[in-house]
């Protein structure tokens, strides 16, 4: 057994370049984190790393260094460095907070991953929010000109109209050839989905995010099985139970977050999805870390429909050694170091407003 021997937590915030608005939670100027390190007594560090909202996981950061400090300390103490499955089977013993979970199960499988034996290069797909339609289409040009991204998912739930109209103005400006999804956040009733879905056939729309409200009943399966363009089920499938229910009424695509899920729970759903997207959950740059080996290291990569992989470049800074690179309209995963060494921890620890050492270790 490898003991865990340090371990510590940061709160940190960072600012927007500019304020941001979320469809679930409303506007913010910054977006806050908590990053977990391990390190055990072979040296191997991991880390990982959490959005707090409220709104999305119910946690801010001084209820995550809460449950880290009473639940985390004692279970991590107890826990095998070297065993790749141990965070993860911590993780599942308790119920929540669901960010817990995450910083467990992600930063037990970076302290024993070394990073990818080759650079890998991930197509990005970009998120679109609510605007005007030409506003929308302007920013999905600027995405094309500044990084060579050709595939955008599209918020949808303006009114349809409004939808089409913007949609139509996104195909306009980024051609034939791009990919484009549409995600609703669940804006529409279930009689409204035939009448999206005939929007979004005829706009070559490649999947349709949560229209409605979706649970894993007949309801829910007269709408899958009945629309052109696939339901792909992100908020109602957050584990594989989930996901598995909703195969049953027809599922065939799933939203992946291994920043909301973990990553271990991201690799069995993957791996159980005819089709999937990588979605984002407000990432930070070692989030964005996470979803690339996820995305780079899936057994059937032809699965792989999107990645949203680009919101940490909405940040006015960062913490790691170096900023990940983004041309060619792909992510780049850098060879041969993982999450945890590809942090500047004392940059990190300039940034942090609040820093936690675990007890007992």
């Amino acid at each position: 057994m490898t003991r865990i021997v340090s371990a510590e937590a940061y709160a940190v915030s960072l600012a927007y370049a500019e304020a941001k608005f979320w469809t679930i939670g409303g506007s913010e100027t910054e977006s806050h984190y908590v990053v977990l390190r391990l390190i055990d007594e072979a040296r191997r560090e991991g880390a990982a790393e959490v959005v707090c909202k409220p709104a999305w996981n119910g946690a801010t950061q001084g209820v995550l260094l809460k449950a880290l400090e009473e639940i985390g300390a004692p279970m991590i103490v107890g826990g095998d460095a070297s065993e790749p499955g141990a965070g993860a089977r911590l993780a599942r013993s308790i119920a929540g907070p669901n960010g817990l979970q995450v910083l467990l199960d992600n930063a037990w499988r970076d302290l024993i991953w070394n990073g990818p034996a080759e650079p890998a290069a991930v197509a990005n797909a970009t998120v679109l929010n609510r605007d005007a339609p030409d506003r929308m289409a302007d920013a999905a040009r600027r995405s094309v000109d500044a990084t060579g991204t050709s595939a955008f998912k599209i918020k949808t739930g303006q009114g349809l109209e409004a939808d089409r109209a913007a949609i139509a103005a996104i195909r306009a400006a980024v051609g034939e050839g791009a990919l484009l999804t549409a995600d609703a956040n669940s804006a529409y009733a279930p009689g409204d989905v035939p009448a999206m879905d005939a929007i979004l056939a005829d706009l070559g729309v490649a999947f349709s995010e949560d229209p409605c409200p979706l649970a894993p009943d007949a309801a829910a399966e007269r709408l899958i099985r009945g629309v052109r363009v696939p339901l792909l089920i992100d908020k109602a499938g957050k584990a594989a139970d989930a996901v598995r229910a909703f195969q049953d009424r027809g599922a065939t695509h799933f939203s992946v977050k291994p920043t909301r899920m973990g990553l271990s729970e991201a690799e069995t759903v993957a791996g159980m999805a005819e089709a999937i997207c990588i979605g984002t959950s407000a990432e930070g740059p070692l989030g964005a870390l996470v979803q690339l080996r996820l995305a780079a290291g899936l057994p059937y990569p032809e699965r792989l429909v999107s990645a949203e992989l680009d919101f940490h470049r909405e940040l006015a800074d960062h913490y790691l050694r170096e900023p990940l690179r983004l041309e060619g309209g792909c992510l780049h995963l850098p060879a041969g170091r993982n999450a945890a060494a590809s942090v500047d921890w004392q940059r990190l620890a300039g940034l942090a407003h609040g820093r936690l050492e675990l007890p007992g270790l």
